[in-house]
This record gives C-alpha cells, sequence and structure tokens, in this order.
C-alpha cells in the first residue's frame, strides 16, 4: 500500500475521508455550531446560469448597465457580510460596503471606497431597503 506525502510512519488512527463530487454544489450542507446546537444550512451558489431577471422601474438598463448589474449582484454582493452594497462601472467593482448593521453606512463606506468612480455607477444590494435613506445616500455619492 501506498504512503500518503502527509502520513508519517508509526502514527496510527489516520482516517482518509473521501467527499463526493462537488459538482452539485446546492446540495452540499454547511453545518455551523451555535450555543447548545448547530445550524444546517445549504451553500448560497448564487443565481442558475438560466435565471431571467425582471426589471420592476419604468427605466430600463441599457445592456452595459445591466451587465455591471450583473457583476454587483452575482459576482460580489452575495459573498459580502450583510447589508451588501457593491457600486459598479464597465462590469467592474469599484466599491464594497457591507457587514454593517446599517444599510446607510454601508452605503456611504462602498461610495467611499469608490470614490470619483461612484458617479454614473450601478449599485446593487442584497439588504432590504424600507426606507429611502440608503437609496438618497446613494444618490449623494452618484
Amino acid at each position: 500500500m501506498k504512503q500518503s506525502p502527509g502520513l508519517r510512519p508509526g502514527r496510527r488512527n489516520y482516517r482518509l475521508v473521501a467527499l463526493g463530487d462537488s459538482d452539485n454544489a446546492a446540495t452540499i450542507v454547511e453545518w455551523r455550531t451555535i450555543r447548545d446546537g448547530f445550524v444546517a444550512q445549504v451553500r448560497d451558489t448564487g443565481d442558475p446560469t438560466t435565471a431571467e431577471w425582471n426589471v420592476v422601474t419604468e427605466r430600463r438598463p441599457s445592456p452595459p448597465r445591466g451587465a455591471s448589474v450583473a457583476v454587483c449582484l452575482a459576482g460580489c454582493a452575495q459573498h459580502v457580510k450583510s447589508n451588501a452594497i457593491v457600486f459598479a462601472e464597465e462590469q467592474a467593482t469599484v466599491g464594497i460596503g457591507g457587514g454593517l448593521p446599517s444599510r446607510v453606512d454601508a452605503v456611504k463606506l462602498a461610495a467611499e471606497k469608490a470614490g470619483e468612480q461612484a458617479a454614473g455607477a450601478v449599485m446593487a444590494s442584497d439588504a432590504f431597503f424600507p426606507f429611502p435613506d440608503g437609496i438618497e445616500a446613494a444618490a449623494v455619492a452618484a
């Protein structure tokens, strides 16, 4: 039997665990411990490539701006912790804010990181905006 490179001779009780095929990442369950227990969740792999988005405003984005929104949502916002705000321009991220309890502060942080590039950029978020203050903060940055 061939020795694995990471195993030292004479050590006992090693276990080699083979993981299944990870091509179907949507079925992978991740476990998190909490006080007195645990939580199971299915890995978020984002929208499938065949997903269709619905524009709910009267003004439809141009194809380049729609592509920038896709970068914000699919490429970045799903990976930022809590209240993710992402500014993108020409299909490139220019500012990210997140992990803050305040959506307005997350917008301000993303706008600060984007600097002058915030003007004319698109903004996307995983956050729910129950009040206009977050959108107003983005408008100030633009």
